[in-house]
């Protein structure tokens, strides 16, 4: 495990991230601000089930009408993403998303922790506005995808900052 906390601090740390260690379980946490919005992410290391986890949460969640509407884009997005999955928790509408290794941690390399934290954020940057404008401007999830393919066009490289 400590190999695994190694490669994500040593990460970080060369990203000039600032990040949390739990002291409760063996979580990572880092805030995150790009050009769409801000969130936190967990990095997870399961030493048991030989996993190690990158969980972005959304600061919104799903609520009242707009559960149905949400869980409707989370498939449509699902259904193309390629690694990593979105969730939502039907009974706090909690959003996340996940990219996972399937490795021992102790077989982990810092490319490994790259590719996993990356992804992670380039994707919840790329579906970070339709969500929102699901959430909350009343969009349909069609309506909100079809703004996510313009802007693919105009900006595909998305900027961190992390806090």
């Amino acid at each position: 495990m400590d190999h695994a906390y190694g490669l994500l601090t040593d990460f970080f740390g060369k990203q000039g991230w600032n990040y949390i260690q739990s002291s409760q379980w063996p979580a990572i946490q880092v805030n995150i601000t790009s050009e769409s919005g801000r969130w936190t992410c967990l990095a997870i290391v399961e030493e048991k089930s030989e996993y190690i986890t990158f969980i972005s949460r959304f600061p919104s969640r799903a609520l009242g009408r707009r559960v149905s509407a949400c869980a409707e884009l989370i498939a449509r997005i699902n259904f193309v993403l390629r690694m990593g999955a979105f969730s939502m928790n039907y009974e706090d509408g909690e959003i996340c998303f996940r990219t996972c290794l399937p490795i021992a941690p102790a077989e982990a390399t810092s490319a490994m922790i790259e590719r996993l934290v990356l992804v992670n954020l380039r994707i919840v940057d790329h579906f970070y506005g339709p969500i929102m404008r699901v959430l909350h401007g009343g969009v349909s999830p069609s309506e909100a995808l079809a703004k996510a393919k313009e802007k693919e066009t105009e900006n595909p490289e998305p900027r961190f900052d992390l806090n």
